[in-house]
Parts: C-alpha cells; structure tokens; sequence
C-alpha cells in the first residue's frame, strides 16, 4: 500500500523534472522559513510584529491588573492593604502610556519612516 497524501516533508513529487525540482525548493523553503521563526514566533508573531504584540500585551495585562486591584483593594482592610490604589496607579500608568505610545507612535518626519505595525 503506497500512501498518496504525501506529507510536508516527504511531498508527493510530480514526474516533470523541473516541476518537481521546484516543489523540493519550495518545501525547503518553507522547512527554513519555519526554523528561522522558532517557537516563540507562535506567540508574538513575526519579527516584524513582534514588538507590537508584546507591547500590546503588556498594555492590556498592566490595565487589568490595575482594574482588578481597584476592585478588590475595596475588600481589603487598610492597615492590611501593601499598597495604596492611587500608589498602584502611579507605578503602572507611566508603563501602560509608554507601552501604548510605542504602538501608536511614530518617528520622527525628518527620516520619513513610521513605525507602522
């Protein structure tokens, strides 16, 4: 029994010679992109956006905390709290603003580039 699905590294190869040589550099073309990624390219995305994400991420995370802490430091007795909610806000809001400012801003117009996601 021969299987005729082929699979990504072992595909099916057509009998013209040249169609075939260009399916082999194709599938290592993409074997090689996919090495070059790594890992942790399936959470951040490319390297082009990567930097993106994360300062997304840090962004959204750092704002829910600072929400969840608001709420629940209401349930807190004050002798027991470690830290002040207006202290808490004042440690995450310079980090949120500079996170978001790194996503929406841009450079300077004199280089005539943008930080465009």
């Amino acid at each position: 029994m021969t299987n005729n699905t082929g699979s990504y590294f072992n595909p099916i190869l057509p009998k013209d010679p040249t169609l075939a040589k260009q399916v082999i550099s194709s599938s290592e073309r993409l074997e090689m992109i996919k090495h070059e990624k790594g890992f942790l390219s399936l959470f951040w995305g490319t390297a082009k956006n990567a930097p993106y994400n994360i300062a997304g991420l840090i962004s959204i995370l750092l704002s829910l905390t600072a929400v969840i802490y608001t709420f629940v430091h209401s349930y807190i007795p004050v002798e027991k709290s470690p830290i002040s909610v207006k202290d808490y806000w004042l440690m995450v809001s310079p980090v949120i603003t500079l996170s978001l400012g790194y996503l929406f801003g841009k450079t300077s117009t004199s280089t005539g580039a943008t930080n465009e996601p």
